[in-house]
């Protein structure tokens, strides 16, 4: 909570300056919430293709989304295994700049 706090006490300065110096300011604010799930995975990997990326890292990429399945845990009990075919894994390091790329 302290760095949105402070993130919005940098952007509400930035906005008094430019008022100050009267310059317009536009500000848009974009929600990303579940975004990572709406990445369709076959989507990704051809987007990843088309900018290049290829050889060992593209098939390591490709062996991550390759018949993707998952469970849910809560508490001690699991679901059943379900496949998925749309979003970047959660919780993955490769994932935010999987994101990036695909955007």
């Amino acid at each position: 909570m302290e760095e949105c706090n402070a993130q919005a006490a940098t952007l509400f300065e930035i906005a008094t300056r430019r008022s100050i110096q009267n310059q317009r300011t536009y500000i848009t604010f974009i929600d990303y919430a579940k975004a990572y799930d709406k990445v369709p995975q076959s989507a990704l990997i051809r987007k990843l293709e088309s900018i290049g990326i290829g050889g060992h890292l593209l098939k390591v990429i490709k062996a991550l989304y390759d018949d993707p399945r998952m469970c849910v845990r809560a508490g001690s009990s699991l679901s059943s295994i379900v496949n998925y075919h749309c979003g970047v894994r959660q919780g993955c390091p490769a994932s935010p700049i999987l994101f990036d790329f695909f955007y």
